[in-house]
């Protein structure tokens, strides 16, 4: 059965992806040269401790999905050796 293509795709797929939100908050983790970003606050917990064990002193901040938008394009213009991981359900970045 084939679908058009403006309908979002069968969540039973395999090829199925999910969009991270753009709404609600997200988790930014920084320590050392890495950032990465969760929406859930208990995986950003264990990231923290992670980053604690390996002698870093982390931050934890929670923000809005929009405001970490425009967070990640000022960090990769200005600090263009930092790792961001994008966490979020469905983003691989």
């Amino acid at each position: 059965m084939t679908t058009p293509a403006s309908l979002p795709p069968d969540p039973s797929s395999p090829t199925a992806v999910a969009a991270p939100s753009d709404t609600g908050p997200v988790y930014v983790v920084a320590g050392g040269d890495m950032v990465a970003v969760f929406t859930d606050l208990d995986s950003a917990a264990i990231e923290f401790m992670v980053m604690v064990g390996a002698n870093l002193e982390p931050i934890v901040r929670k923000v809005r999905a929009d405001q970490w938008a425009l967070m990640r394009a000022g960090l990769r213009a200005t600090v263009p050796g930092l790792v961001i991981v994008d966490l979020r359900d469905g983003d691989d970045q």
